[in-house]
């Protein structure tokens, strides 16, 4: 287990002095650990490996408002350049042959407003951006007009994954958010094809395969090898306090029709979330969070889809960081020590999976260095536990992305929080998830 002490230094220098993280500059090494931050609150989004570095993306976050943080980085994760987007949130980012593709919200924050669910209204938002950071297109979709109080007419858009797909257009999924809606259906899924010139609609449907259920959609969307277009969501109901939910994996073809959209523990009263999908080539494994019936005992799990989105079933497997310390999966997926929540997956050189996950820490010590660690959970191509450990300090590291680099170490993109004031990190790992060469 690898404990790594540096979040506490360089996050209580932070706070101490309220100075910007960017000039940390570590030893140029193949592992490291970075901070972003500043005198604003920052949520990680994603990184993602470039030709020359990374480029780092999160929100930086006050009262009053939002915007979009944009860290491109050398090799080392020192800053090159750095660009802020106000009235902004972004949900995932992609590169692109000349740049860059980001996708999320327009915000409009009013405090002043007496109903929390008037304070804060989004449009989707997509932004188009050159290698250095300079925008080329930036256009917002959606109405947020405000009409008597109660009636049926607001409509919230939140974006929430991008792909190019095989015809070069840009596919983005969204949830559409009716907060005024009297009806059992207040949140659906929208899936839009866009032009990649000018960002004008070439089609969008909504998609709602499970009648009164609300849907949150996963942190990517990708193609088949078919070309068809596919993501996570997780199907829910129930109230605040005892949800239930479940799988859902939409298959969209590149015109714009439902092919597929098979489902995973419908059926068992429990909650599945869907929170990330990513094809190895002859399938798909896809990443979310299991819990009991009432929110408890929350645990990892990991499911596959063979190469046209059917899920199949028998593959799944379920995660407990103490319990599954000897590299076995849980035997009964209602065993949980601790809370474990599934957030990101990367496919691995050699077809497999890495597993990027936040654990909390056990009450003896033995597991965790305290609050919530990145946990990490390495599977072959046939769904072989490899290796787990956690990575963190003792504030909250909670993971965003992983992705598998060039070199074959793994980048880590989270959120540190330590007293209050949170930043942005990435952890570039070695083969093997250790922050050591």
């Amino acid at each position: 287990m690898i404990k790594n002490i540096g979040s506490l230094l360089v996050c209580t220098s932070l706070i101490l002095s309220c100075t910007n993280l960017d000039n940390a500059k570590p030893t140029a090494t193949k592992s490291f650990t970075y901070f972003y931050g500043g005198l604003r609150n920052y949520q990680a989004t994603a990184a993602i490996e470039v030709s020359d570095g990374f480029l780092v993306a999160g929100d930086s976050i006050t009262l009053a408002d939002y915007a979009i943080v944009l860290i491109k980085t050398d090799r080392n994760g020192g800053t090159v350049w750095r660009k802020l987007i106000p009235h902004a949130s972004v949900s995932s980012i992609q590169a692109i042959s000349n740049g860059y593709l980001i996708c999320g919200d327009s915000m409009k924050v009013d405090r002043n407003q007496s109903r929390i669910i008037d304070q804060i209204r989004t449009k989707m938002r997509i932004i188009v951006l050159d290698q250095s950071g300079h925008i080329s297109h930036d256009k917002s979709f959606g109405n947020v007009a405000t009409l008597p109080p109660d009636t049926v007419t607001r409509m919230d858009i939140h974006g929430s994954a991008i792909t190019v797909d095989a015809n070069q257009n840009y596919v983005v999924t969204s949830t559409v958010n009716l907060p005024y809606n009297q009806s059992n259906l207040n949140i659906y899924t929208q899936i839009t094809s866009l032009d990649p010139s000018t960002l004008k609609v070439q089609w969008s449907n909504s998609y709602n395969q499970d009648g009164a259920y609300n849907y949150t959609n996963g942190r990517s969307v990708t193609s088949t090898l078919t070309g068809n277009i596919i993501w996570a969501t997780s199907a829910i109901r129930g109230s605040a306090s005892n949800p239930s939910a479940f799988l859902r994996v939409p298959v969209y073809s590149p015109t714009g029709s439902l092919v597929n959209g098979d489902n995973f523990g419908q059926d068992e009263g429990a909650y599945y979330s869907g929170s990330d999908i990513k094809s190895n080539g002859v399938g798909f494994g896809i990443i979310g969070t299991y819990q009991g019936t009432g929110g408890a005992n929350a645990n990892v799990f990991f499911v596959r889809a063979n190469p046209e989105g059917t899920i199949v079933s028998s593959s799944a497997l379920f995660f407990d960081g103490p319990t599954c310390s000897a590299n076995q999966p849980l035997s009964d997926k209602t065993i949980s020590v601790v809370q474990d929540q599934g957030i990101s997956l990367a496919v691995t050189q050699d077809g497999g999976f890495l597993l990027a996950a936040s654990t909390t820490s056990t009450a003896d010590g033995t597991w965790g260095n305290g609050g919530q660690d990145v946990y990490l959970i390495r599977l072959d191509p046939f769904g072989n536990m490899l290796w787990n450990h956690f990575l963190g300090g003792s504030g909250d590291e909670v993971p965003s992305s992983v992705t598998q680099c060039s070199d074959g170490g793994f980048l880590i993109c989270g959120t540190l929080t330590l007293a209050g004031q949170s930043s942005m990190f990435i952890m570039k790992t070695n083969s093997l998830g250790e922050l050591k060469n």
